[in-house]
């Protein structure tokens, strides 16, 4: 038997004109993290101060205050990603998703290929955070 993997990319989908979380083309991913909503609270502050979240809180595993904390952790390995591929200036939006499990991040896209490499590329780097590496400059 095998266990879920603690991130999965569920979707990425481009959208190609204004939509719910920009007036102009983005690329929507769907994640689903529940290694992120279970691990332990000191694994996380430390993550939290890796990222330069500062003082933030992750709290009880499976609550809402984790669930949000998860979307900022998601929010800020965009903008690492993005940086990392060049990219200095990107608008990205986080939100927690259906599910206590899932988050949902929007970023505007110039380039369609890169977007979606972008999209795609999430899920390795947030595992790696999880895991306490860092690979994403």
């Amino acid at each position: 038997m095998t266990s879920a993997p603690a991130v999965a990319v569920s979707e990425v989908r481009v959208l190609e004109g204004p939509n719910l979380y920009f007036p102009k083309p983005a690329i929507k991913v769907s994640l689903e993290l529940p290694g992120y909503l279970e691990a332990d609270e000191a694994s996380l502050q430390g993550l939290a101060r890796r990222t330069a979240l500062g003082g933030s809180r992750p709290g009880a595993p499976g609550s809402e205050q984790r669930q949000r904390f998860v979307a900022r952790v998601v929010e800020r390995a965009v903008r690492r990603l993005a940086t990392a591929s060049g990219t200095s200036r990107l608008g990205v939006r986080s939100r927690p998703g259906s599910s206590p499990e899932s988050v949902v991040v929007a970023f505007v896209w110039r380039r369609r290929g890169r977007g979606e490499a972008l999209g795609r590329a999430l899920g390795p780097a947030l595992a790696a955070w999880l895991d306490g590496g860092d690979a994403v400059a």
